[in-house]
């Protein structure tokens, strides 16, 4: 279901755990769910459910613990719910990189859309780097240093998604200008570019002037109006 290439510290621990290397007192609750993620990165469910319960209790036997001590259904529940886990970690990655890329086209215009999606994926490989690096130099504090440092900054994050704006509110008006030539519409455009709440700004002779806008900060009425300072201004 979520196979993929195991690291080769997970390889490691799982071939000492199956030789019986590690002792009862090192096999803590981290260990478990660790043994349970490496099951069911190779295997489906079911197979990692088996696979989980002859390496438990192989190694209640290998070590003379009374096999009572091993219990199923918390050792489904467990891998359950890593493998639950795991299904919103990848379906959430999976999805929040085109949905950021959609929302980023979505909201820029034509002139600034290569700039702004090369902005994007260089802070996105580069966020990956200082994301790691920042998580190898918090680890000696603490394994747990790194979780809660970059959890606060996710909550932080997810905050301030708050703040951005709905791109629903990006309309496309069409501005009737008689007489509008094309010198004109060269004064006109450069003064609808310039404004921040309008995207894009097209006309064609015959035609009226479609502009793409944000629609709470500016009005189609208040766009007619400075259209038509700019024709005058020309």
């Amino acid at each position: 279901m979520l196979k993929h290439e195991l690291s080769i510290s997970d390889r490691e621990f799982r071939a000492a755990f199956e030789a019986g290397a590690y002792a009862p007192a090192d096999f803590s609750h981290r260990a478990h769910i660790r043994l349970a993620y490496v099951y069911l990165a190779e295997s489906d469910v079911d197979l990692a459910l088996e696979r989980y319960r002859g390496a438990l209790l192989r190694f209640l036997a290998h070590h003379g613990i009374p096999a009572t001590k091993y219990h199923e259904t918390l050792t489904h529940a467990w891998l359950l719910g890593v493998a639950a886990s795991l299904a919103v970690f990848v379906m959430g990655f999976a999805m929040i990189e085109p949905l950021l890329a959609s929302l980023l086209t979505r909201t820029t215009g034509r002139g600034a859309r290569g700039t702004a999606a090369g902005v994007f994926n260089m802070t996105q490989f580069a966020g990956a780097f200082v994301g790691g690096a920042v998580a190898g130099l918090l680890l000696p504090l603490g394994e747990w240093v790194p979780f809660a440092v970059f959890g606060v900054l996710t909550l932080a994050w997810g905050v301030s998604v708050l703040w951005l704006r709905d791109p629903s509110g990006l309309v496309t008006s069409a501005i009737a200008v008689p007489d509008l030539t094309p010198p004109g519409w060269s004064a006109v455009r450069r003064v609808l570019i310039a404004h921040p709440a309008i995207l894009e700004a097209d006309w064609e002779a015959g035609a009226p002037v479609r502009i793409r806008h944000w629609e709470r900060l500016l009005t189609p009425d208040e766009l007619s109006d400075m259209i038509a300072r700019a024709a005058r201004a020309k």
